[in-house]
C-alpha cells in the first residue's frame, strides 16, 4: 500500500512539474487531429469499436480457452503460481508470463475486459513503431508507417484476443 501511494505521490508530482509540456503536447496532438481528420476519423472509429469489443464481449477464442485460461485457473484452484497437479506437460514446463494478468479477471469471476492488455499492447506498438520510425524518416512517413503496421490483418485480430502473441511483440 505504502508502494502504491509513493508511485501516486510521484506521479502526481511528475504531472505538476511537466504541466507547461503536457499543455504543448495537447495541442500538437488536437493540431495534427484537425490536419489529418481525413485519416484519423476512420482510425478512431475503428480504434472505438475494437476498445468496446474488448470491453463488452467474452473471450470465445479457441486458444484461449483450451490453453491460456486454464492455466489461471489452475492457478486459483491451486492457489499458487508453481502447478503440482496438471494434465498436461506444457502447463508445466512453459514459464508463467502474460497469462498472469488475467488472473484478477477471473479470481473476480469475470470473462469481460481480459483482452484490455492485448488492445493497449496494440496502441503500444503502434506508437513504438512511429517513435523509432520517427528517428529514421519524417513524420508523414513515420506516420503511414505505423499506420500501415496496425493496420495489418495478424495484429488487429490478436489485439482483441487473450493470446500472448501481441503481449510478447510489444
Amino acid at each position: 500500500m505504502l508502494l502504491s501511494v509513493s508511485f501516486v505521490a510521484y506521479c502526481w508530482r511528475s504531472t505538476v512539474t511537466e504541466r507547461t509540456q503536457l499543455r504543448q503536447d495537447t495541442k500538437r496532438i488536437s493540431q495534427f487531429t484537425l490536419s489529418y481528420a481525413w485519416c484519423i476519423i476512420p482510425i478512431l472509429i475503428s480504434l472505438i469499436y475494437a476498445f468496446a469489443q474488448v470491453l463488452l464481449l467474452p473471450i470465445k477464442n479457441h486458444v484461449a480457452l483450451t490453453y491460456h485460461l486454464p492455466w489461471v485457473f489452475l492457478f486459483i484452484q491451486q492457489n499458487s503460481f508453481f502447478i503440482e497437479a496438471f494434465n498436461r506437460y506444457h502447463k508445466v514446463i512453459f514459464p508463467v508470463g502474460a497469462d498472469v494478468l488475467f488472473y484478477p479477471f477471473i479470481a473476480m469471476g469475470t470473462m469481460r475486459g481480459l483482452a484490455f492488455f492485448s488492445f493497449s499492447r496494440y496502441i503500444a506498438i503502434g506508437a513504438g513503431f512511429y517513435a523509432l520510425s520517427r528517428c529514421f524518416a519524417s513524420e508523414k512517413t513515420a506516420i503511414v508507417s505505423a499506420i500501415i503496421l496496425i493496420s495489418l490483418t495478424a495484429i488487429a485480430l490478436k489485439s482483441v484476443t487473450v493470446k500472448n502473441d501481441i503481449i510478447m511483440a510489444s
